[in-house]
């Protein structure tokens, strides 16, 4: 597997301003070393990062490679606890224990006169405090995140390499977008979509996100049905790998939300014995491994299902179609001269 160091540790931290630009210089330099379009697409809110053309491709393979900040470990393990319980247990000492308390040592009326005032501003304080936290607008970046999402960014950069020598008629089947700003409320993946809405109608799209551990992998969708990709992967699989179509809910919240009426899916791998393992990694100190295999399978997955055997037909089509070429001599006449396309 290729570009691990680069991804995982020279540019693992990917949540500030700067350590984004020279990250997306990085993916600048692979991209154009093989041969790929690349463009960066800009707006307020986000800048993602777009390889190949999306109006010419078939598929659109997406990764997040933002970065969040560094949360508890209690938060991480038990996260729909603590927005339930925690947020409206802070909101409750604050609003109603801390007067009882004043109350309780007769505090001056000078001092419930100014916590009248006080009280309403903390309460937004700490509200948007916390959700700035939660979706990586406040606090320190989490300086290691090897499974969310440096996994899906090591696995678009790694089809980015297989790809990068077959010809036209399969390489531009491709889209890889790099999505900025997941982390602080899917603002990448809603911008693209907004961006490319006449180009995207009959594509599909493949979302990558936390696909580094595990040995089951999710195929996240909304909607009733399965989409058409759902039904082609959920059949995919080897003696270590079983992939499960799961409904998204607020928990598996990605950017296959703004591809929703497509044909999409959104891939994260959990352990099948414990299928919440992968929360009590990410967004925090101990999301420091992956493993390579994950990236293999995907890939080699992703080809089977999406492009099986046509990369081989196609080079044999070019190789088989000639033209002939005529190129006058110095005795008036032509000779003939057989040239591959």
């Amino acid at each position: 597997m290729e570009f691990e160091n680069e991804v995982c540790e020279l540019y693992g931290e990917r949540m500030r301003k700067k350590s984004k630009k020279k990250f997306r210089g990085f993916v600048k330099g692979v991209a154009c070393g093989m041969g790929y379009k690349y463009r960066i697409e800009r707006n307020l809110i986000a800048k993602n990062i777009v390889i190949g053309n999306p109006e010419k491709a078939d598929y659109i393979i997406t990764a997040h490679y933002d970065t969040p900040p560094r949360l508890p470990k209690f938060f991480v393990k038990h996260m729909l606890l603590y927005c339930l319980i925690a947020l409206p247990a802070i909101m409750l000492g604050l609003n109603y224990l801390l007067p009882e308390i004043l109350l309780a040592v007769s505090a001056p009326l000078k001092v419930f006169e100014v916590l009248s005032y006080a009280l309403p501003v903390a309460n937004l304080g700490i509200c948007a405090g916390l959700l700035g936290h939660v979706f990586g607008m406040l606090g320190n970046a989490n300086k290691k995140n090897y499974n969310d999402n440096s996994s899906g960014v090591l696995t678009i950069l790694n089809m980015m390499e297989k790809y990068k020598d077959e010809p036209a008629e399969i390489k531009d089947r491709f889209c890889f977008v790099l999505t900025d700003n997941e982390e602080k409320g899917l603002f990448g993946g809603f911008s693209f979509a907004k961006r490319h809405k006449k180009e995207l109608k009959n594509k599909t799209f493949v979302n990558l996100d936390c696909v580094g551990k595990g040995d089951q992998f999710n195929l996240y969708y909304f909607g009733k049905n399965e989409p058409n990709i759902v039904k082609e992967l959920k059949v995919k699989k080897n003696g270590k790998y079983s992939f499960k179509p799961v409904r998204s809910g607020l928990m598996s919240m990605s950017d296959h939300l703004a591809f929703k009426k497509h044909d999409h899916v959104c891939l994260l791998s959990v352990d099948k014995k414990n299928n919440k393992s992968l929360y009590s990694q990410i967004h925090s100190a101990n999301d420091t491994s992956l493993d390579r295999e994950n990236i293999d399978f995907v890939i080699k997955t992703l080809d089977d299902a999406l492009i099986s055997g046509e990369s081989a037909r196609i080079k044999e089509k070019i190789k088989d179609k000639k033209i002939l070429q005529f190129f006058p001599t110095n005795y008036g006449v032509t000779e003939e001269k057989e040239a591959t396309m």
